[in-house]
């Protein structure tokens, strides 16, 4: 007696495999949500970082610091007042302290800064909204987005403190 070789899959073998494809877009769904709370997340505090960083500047050397934003990305720079200068970044040495943000992240930055893009820091470490203007009066707003998900970055005036929101 000959048997006859059957083609096809069982009915387990399909439900096995459709099983193993859920649990893999499961685990890919859950990969990319993190990543994204990750990177705004990480971008908010490098924000933070480099607005406080540029303050603590101005502080330890009498000197006027600044952090101008643009477009998706932001610089620090020394200031006279009329001559703004690009530092050097700590991390890269030899490079300017340029970050772009999309790039560096992929997400996209709204700035309000009392009505402009840039913050200056006296050397009391006071936000300024330019060393020849006036003094931040309203709370300082860089807000990092992706899709639905955002985070704020705030300046207060007077005492220039940045946190996250």
């Amino acid at each position: 007696m000959v048997l006859k070789q059957k083609n096809g899959y069982t009915l387990i073998e399909v439900v096995i495999v459709i099983v193993l494809i859920l649990i893999l877009s499961a685990s890919i769904f859950v990969y990319v949500n993190f990543s994204r709370d990750f990177n705004l997340d990480s971008a908010a505090s490098k924000v933070a970082s480099d607005l406080r960083y540029a303050q603590s500047l101005s502080m330890s050397t009498a000197r006027w610091y600044g952090v101008s934003f643009e477009g998706n990305s932001y610089a620090i720079y020394t200031t006279t007042g009329t001559l703004d200068t690009l530092i050097n970044d700590p991390a890269s040495f030899g490079k300017d302290m340029v970050v772009n943000v999309y790039d560096q992240f992929g997400l996209s930055v709204n700035v309000y800064i009392d009505g402009g893009n840039k913050i200056e820091f006296s050397p009391l470490g006071q936000p300024y909204i330019d060393r020849n203007s006036f003094i931040l009066t309203n709370e300082g707003v860089v807000t990092l987005s992706t899709g639905a998900l955002s985070k704020t970055v705030r300046i207060t005036p007077n005492t220039g403190k940045v946190y996250i929101q």
